[in-house]
């Protein structure tokens, strides 16, 4: 394969280990590696922009953040969705009702409030994170992208009451709520415009289902070895987890950085 221009990284099971839930010191090498050899580096994730903040310490410039729904270009925002306000307030009264917890990726992190079981395996598996987010602050406040954690029985009446709306599952429990299309891959090409590259210059790694069109979209993806196997399905190349140096690992078979010491 040609020496990529751009780099693209899931981070949580990605670029974290999926047992420390820390990022191996392996990779924060390969990360200032690439970026001595001119390659890009960027985030691509499915937290909050607020839980980004040690991304940028170790050197992210670009951060695609909340699924898609917000990113970031050199302390600019690049690109940001919106929910409407009178939908947002629809969905809430509704979770209220089932008693589902919904979470809100705003200029924080919040929830609605209701804490279940379900709210906290999810947001452990999918953020390694041990305790609830803050209560969204008011039914109206803006918001990027809002989640729902449910299962397919019991997202089932949402989707009765919102035809138009489309459901995105990309965690057992989690869903996104779209109105309008967001996704890794549509803020990639965001990005990718205003770097004045092409997709065939890309690569991204990642381990999830809301990982599978961004590695279908770039010209070589590369998912780890803790992935799902649908998930692996979507990648040219599988690594080994990044608990096992499986960042570093990858680069250096595909003579993308040159050998660095673990």
């Amino acid at each position: 394969m040609k020496q990529p221009k751009v780099i693209f990284f899931d981070i949580d099971g990605t670029l974290t280990s999926s047992i420390t839930g820390e990022i191996p010191q392996s990779a924060i090498d390969a990360l200032h590696k690439l970026q001595q050899q001119g390659i890009e580096v960027v985030a691509a994730t499915g937290r909050p922009y607020s839980m980004c903040h040690d991304l940028e310490a170790i050197g992210f410039k670009t951060l695609i953040t909340a699924n898609g729904a917000y990113v970031r270009h050199h302390g600019e925002v690049l690109y940001g969705a919106d929910v409407a306000t009178n939908f947002q307030q629809q969905m809430l009264s509704m979770a209220a009702q089932y008693q589902h917890a919904m979470t809100f990726y705003c200029d924080k992190f919040y929830y609605n409030g209701i804490e279940t079981a379900q709210l906290k395996t999810a947001l452990h598996e999918a953020f390694m994170l041990e305790s609830v987010p803050e209560v969204l602050p008011h039914v109206a406040h803006r918001t990027n992208l809002m989640c729902l954690i449910a299962t397919d029985t019991q997202l089932a009446p949402y989707k009765q009451a919102f035809p138009n709306i489309t459901f995105q599952r990309w965690h057992e429990t989690i869903v996104n709520i779209l109105v309008e299309p967001v996704s890794k891959s549509r803020a990639i090409q965001e990005v990718l415009n205003v770097l004045q590259y092409d997709k065939e210059q890309a690569i991204a790694f990642g381990d999830g289902y809301n990982d599978m069109d961004m590695l279908e979209y770039v010209g070589f993806g590369i998912a780890m070895e803790n992935a799902p196997d649908a998930v692996k399905a979507y990648a040219q190349y599988v690594t080994a987890s990044a608990h096992d140096d499986g960042i570093l690992k990858a680069l250096q078979k595909l003579h993308i950085i040159e050998n660095i010491l673990v």
